[in-house]
């Protein structure tokens, strides 16, 4: 996942950190989007039950049917709008949503039998969610409802660039759908092989889907008419009941209750200019299926959340940072129960007694933090060398020029260690070092920063590179006295230090300056002045050496694709506005207090090194 490839790039603090946005990115947009499903739902039973009891089809009031119908009406609405009364006198009592709980409680249940049952719950769905939406696209297309007027009327970005980059933010945290993928690593046959084409070909796949389907819903009506809720639905509504001089009209009649008549079921009849009634049928009956796809849709998205949230939660509590009750597994099904249930129950109680409906940026910043520091992640470790690679140069220069005054293999191997195997942070190896090692050197290669137990992460790989640039020259010497030619990694080591990792972090800050200044019309000159300093940056970052690319996949053409996606995620926060960004401060700041209150002293890293 995102949070394991940032805590081996960046060290253990900012690996927290991402963790603690992912944490925002899916448990609390898990419990976002389960509202939005119990307000859906609660909408579409609300319109066939009033279909039903004889509102729409004028049957009688004293039936049976019709009474079963008010009932189960009147429970869905009190489902989505439960009043919970107040502690003080004169306050509205407090809403809740008791259904949103149940679709989470519902999905967790599911999750818990396993893998592969979640596998194929998963699958189902998504298989009528791609069914309804290419539905959208066929109707939209071959009834002749899609028109170069919507699309360019008043212009194809009616709210210019920035309202682009805003709206873009705004939904970018469903790209955590590709982050999930990866923490299903574990659970999958030769992840080297089918992770990247998962991840790959299901973001090229949605991509399409998305640039499909919005294309065709955006041209099918005017937007005024397709709303911010329902726009799939309300696009075949409006075209089954109204031609586009009756949208027009409908506009501009607007009528006292701020409803459109184009977008009532209740008024709903073939309109005039249109003589198929194939046609209206097939727009109006495939309104209220895609009504039915939307929920399956918004199933599939608290399902993913649901499925992600507890296998980081694993991750980070295999590492300490988190309560170890998150760790532990079920032998029989391979999943983490505990973790699950509880990750269910807690959200669950979320959705059900906060609206985070506004929260919605704030999920969106969160996410674009955590995919820039994987891109940067991406830099650092195409030019900074694992560590542990560096040790095994050492090891086999020093190989062949062992001096008379040099240990033995088995009395250095008996030394304390220097590297660590699994996360290649400084600090255990049992790799050969000369006598002129001494228990000084020894001593200072141990001492870290009583903060971080990895120095930070990039404060690491200075000390690596000016431990290892001493230590080398100062032990691998041949017979005649000339040194020994350093390996392929120790080189880029020398060569790069740390710049890969202050690079990228000014870039950031630059890129997201930059598009402070755009959106929000900074003075000219000040945009210039930022501008050119982030032009300079990254001509400085694309100087720097690179190590070879791994013979497994790997990102293309370091460092410009991983820049790319730095200056796009930047481009989008940028446009975010400053209460989201205060949001997103304090909500990492609640995550740095509980790393310093538990985390640090907890973690495995800390344990280790204070063992070595």
């Amino acid at each position: 996942s995102a949070y394991t490839f940032t805590y081996v790039s960046f060290g253990e603090l900012a690996g927290w950190l991402v963790g603690w946005n992912l944490t925002l990115g899916y448990a609390v947009s898990a419990a976002a989007v389960s509202r939005s499903w119990a307000v859906y739902t609660s909408n579409f039973f609300h319109g066939w039950l009033q279909h039903l009891n004889g509102s729409d089809s004028g049957g009688s009031e004293d039936s049976a049917t019709t009474r079963i119908a008010a009932t189960i009406d009147n429970i869905l609405i009190w489902s989505v709008n439960a009043k919970l009364p107040t502690m003080f006198n004169g306050q509205q009592p407090y809403e809740c949503c008791p259904l949103a709980a149940v679709v989470i409680l519902l999905c967790t249940s599911i999750l818990v039998t396993g893998a592969k049952e979640s596998a194929r719950f998963n699958t189902v769905m998504t298989i009528l969610n791609l069914a309804v939406l290419g539905f959208v696209v066929v109707a939209g297309w071959t009834t002749g409802s899609v028109r170069h007027d919507n699309l360019f009327t008043p212009s194809f970005f009616p709210e210019g660039l920035d309202g682009v980059a805003r709206a873009a933010g705004l939904v970018f945290f469903s790209y955590l759908g590709f982050d999930m993928v990866s923490c299903l690593s574990e659970e999958v046959i030769d992840p080297e092989r089918n992770m990247p084409i998962g991840i790959v070909g299901s973001l090229v796949a949605s991509t399409f889907v998305y640039f499909t389907v919005s294309l065709t819903v955006v041209g099918m009506l005017p937007i005024k008419l397709l709303g911010d809720d329902i726009p799939v639905v309300n696009a075949l509504l409006a075209n089954a009941c109204c031609t586009y001089e009756e949208q027009l009209e409908d506009i501009d009649n607007l009528d006292s209750d701020h409803q459109y008549q184009c977008l009532s079921y209740s008024s709903c009849e073939p309109p005039l200019g249109n003589n198929s009634s194939f046609t209206f049928s097939l727009l109006l009956v495939g309104s209220r299926v895609v009504s039915i796809g939307a929920i399956f849709g918004l199933t599939t998205a608290t399902f993913a959340c649901l499925m992600g949230q507890p296998r980081i939660f694993f991750s980070m509590a295999q590492d300490g940072l988190l309560f170890k009750i998150y760790g532990r597994i079920n032998p029989k099904t391979g999943v983490p129960t505990a973790g699950t249930v509880l990750t269910g129950i807690m959200t669950a109680f979320v959705a059900c007694f906060i609206d985070l409906e506004s929260l919605a940026n704030t999920i969106s910043l969160g996410t674009l933090q955590v995919f820039s520091f994987v891109n940067a992640g991406v830099i650092v470790l195409r030019m900074t060398p694992p560590l542990t690679s560096i040790a095994t140069e050492m090891e086999d220069n020093v190989d062949g020029d062992r001096g008379v005054n040099e240990k033995s293999y088995e009395e250095v191997k008996a030394e304390p260690n220097i590297f660590d195997e699994q996360s290649g942070l400084l600090i255990s190896s049992g790799k050969r070092r000369s006598s002129r090692y001494s228990a000084t050197d020894a001593k200072s290669t141990r001492r870290h920063s009583h903060m971080l137990p990895d120095d930070g992460g990039f404060v690491l790989v200075e000390r690596a590179s000016r431990e290892f640039r001493s230590s080398y020259l100062s032990t691998v010497v041949n017979g005649d006295g000339s040194t020994a030619k350093s390996g392929s990694h120790i080189r880029l080591l020398e060569q790069n230090g740390n710049k890969p990792y202050w690079l990228t972090l000014v870039i950031t800050i630059l890129a997201v300056l930059s598009s402070m200044g755009f959106s929000r019309r900074w003075p000219i000159w000040i945009w210039i002045t930022t501008l050119g300093f982030l032009f300079v940056s990254i001509i400085a970052l694309s100087r720097l050496s690179k190590g070879s690319p791994p013979d497994t996949f790997s990102c293309p053409w370091v460092p410009a694709v991983p820049l790319l996606g730095i200056l796009c995620n930047s481009f989008m926060m940028g446009s975010m506005p400053l209460s989201t960004w205060s949001a997103i401060s304090a909500w990492l700041l609640v995550g740095v207090c509980f790393y310093f209150s538990y985390g640090i002293h907890n973690s495995a890293l800390r344990k280790t090194t204070i063992m070595s």
